[in-house]
């Protein structure tokens, strides 16, 4: 496989999306950074002026402090009991992870390889706390939108996506 040399942008759905499962593999290279992000509109100038980010990076040489699977700067992983740090279930640079992001109405969840990492629920007085408290607080548009594109984003490193899958929730729990 060879790799371009220039970035292709984001990919991102046609159709808006409320309520949806997503699952999708991707792998990335040594110290790479990108993020899947959902309820994009375009009333921020960039898509993560709206839309929440999940996490997609090297875990081991990435440069960011929020790793892959987290909701950025809202949500992490529980810690996990031997380390005492968050949770890590995912595999080595270069070989395939396995991404489930499941929006149903305002609950989401997130799983790294089948590991639940958490959940959470859109505008809910917890939600608007954690984000007053992150880099998106001075973002009018971010995380307010009930549906929106989906954003695969291209943050200048090479990743991959394969096995794409993408389902229509009808909004209930």
């Amino acid at each position: 496989m060879s790799w371009s040399a220039r970035p292709a942008g984001d990919i991102v759905t046609r159709e808006k999306y409320d309520s949806f499962e997503l699952v999708l593999d991707y792998k990335i290279v040594k110290a790479g950074n990108s993020g899947l992000m959902f309820h994009v509109t375009e009333d921020a100038d960039v898509p993560y002026g709206s839309g929440p980010e999940v996490q997609i990076q090297d875990n081991v040489d990435g440069k960011d402090p929020q790793k892959s699977g987290w909701l950025y700067q809202l949500y992490q992983p529980p810690a996990d009991p031997k380390t005492g740090k968050p949770l890590d279930a995912t595999k080595p640079v270069g070989v395939w992870n396995t991404l489930r992001l499941v929006l149903n109405g305002p609950h989401g969840e997130i799983y790294m390889n089948g590991v639940k990492y958490e959940s959470f629920e859109l505008w809910s007085d917890d939600w608007n706390a954690r984000v007053k408290k992150s880099k998106f607080a001075t973002m009018p548009h971010f995380g307010k939108a009930k549906s929106g594109h989906i954003d695969l984003q291209d943050h200048g490193d090479e990743v991959a996506f394969r096995n794409i899958k993408l389902r229509k929730l009808k909004g209930t729990r």
